[in-house]
């Protein structure tokens, strides 16, 4: 099974850095083949026969190991898992800018969290499984709707990619 594993809290706004040429050697050295990166920014993907967790654990672990960062998360998507998430995207915000559209991928399924879009205009989120897609029409450096204010919303761990970056992982997780 091909993965695309986003990992969150490493090489962002410069802090954490950890070279993706590192990691992919890191990636080779666990076992997981075929290992390669997409951008500078915690994005892998790898092929293994284990299944997604048993990928995010052992990715996890050794990160930690060899880094020691302790809080470090991956969430292990296959091509068929973001081709769901990118056919989720509301219907009617299709027509938006792509360049202001955003996903929050959370750590785990969510339970419940409250969806109001209340006080955050011109910005708009939609909660869906796994995910938040977001819309910063004045751009997500500017935007309340980020990454920690879903992780306090939903109680759980999550990272952001772009609407460009979450396409191409879903072509290169197909490949």
């Amino acid at each position: 099974m091909r993965y695309a594993c986003l990992l969150r809290g490493i090489n962002v706004s410069g802090l954490r850095k950890i070279a993706m040429k590192e990691l992919v050697e890191v990636c080779k050295g666990i076992g997981l083949r075929n290992a390669s990166s997409l951008l500078q920014s915690g994005n892998l993907l790898v092929e293994s026969s284990l299944k997604a967790p048993q990928v995010e654990t052992l990715l996890q672990d050794e990160i930690c190991l060899r880094f020691s960062y302790a809080d470090v998360d991956v969430i292990a998507l296959t091509a068929k898992d973001l081709v769901e998430v990118i056919s989720g995207l509301p219907e009617d915000w299709r027509t938006h800018d792509s360049s202001k559209l955003h996903i929050t991928f959370f750590k785990s399924i969510l339970v419940q969290a409250s969806a109001s879009n209340g006080g955050y205009a011109p910005d708009l989120y939609a909660l869906r499984g796994k995910v938040a897609y977001v819309y910063c029409p004045d751009g997500y450096g500017r935007t309340k709707l980020n990454t920690r204010f879903f992780e306090r919303l939903c109680k759980t761990r999550a990272t952001t990619r772009n609407w460009s970056t979450t396409l191409k992982l879903q072509m290169l997780a197909v490949a």
